[in-house]
């Protein structure tokens, strides 16, 4: 079976981290995966479509239930692995892998130290949470060592967990 991977993103906007996925679908189709990007289309949409990722029109959400459209996507492309680059995916993505013993692994892009703090304050979503969220990942890989310590420390998670990728942009090590 041909391993298929769904990237899930805010949106395909130009901007670093929408870079880095743009460069990871490339990468990763390069070395023979069928690559799917779930998000909002944006200005590196119909490049990524011309280089043949499969684009999912899909809208993440804070504070909306959309788990159960995911599944379906996942379940209809027969996904057998998901990116998850924003917080803003983390219970839609994460939730229906949990539910579809699907892997995934979160990438971390920036210092989330506030972020963390917004997710907690302003959404529904705990620590307890965030810290089973990242506990279950497959692997989670953060741009610097500050951002591996920091997770790592908050969430008391295992070092071996964590991969460091200082340029996101060089995928040649995946």
């Amino acid at each position: 079976m041909k391993n298929k991977i769904l990237i899930c993103a805010e949106s395909m906007n130009i901007g670093g981290v929408e870079t880095a996925i743009y460069n990871q679908a490339i990468t990763l189709r390069e070395k023979g995966f069928e690559v799917y990007i779930a998000s909002e289309s944006g200005s590196y949409t119909q490049d990524l479509i011309k280089n043949g990722i499969k684009f999912i029109d899909f809208k993440f959400e804070f504070l909306c239930n959309k788990t159960n459209e995911f599944i379906k996507i996942i379940k209809k492309l027969e996904i057998n692995q998901v990116y998850i680059h924003k917080t803003i995916c983390y219970d839609t993505a994460v939730n229906a892998c949990f539910l579809l013993n699907i892997p995934y692994v979160i990438f971390l892009h920036i210092g989330l130290e506030k972020e963390y703090d917004w997710l907690v304050n302003s959404c529904n979503i705990t620590e307890e949470e965030l810290k089973v969220y990242f506990e279950n990942a497959q692997k989670i890989v953060c741009i610097t060592e500050a951002v591996k310590n920091y997770n790592m420390k908050k969430f008391k998670i295992k070092e071996e967990k964590y991969k460091i990728i200082n340029n996101s942009i060089n995928l040649s090590i995946f």
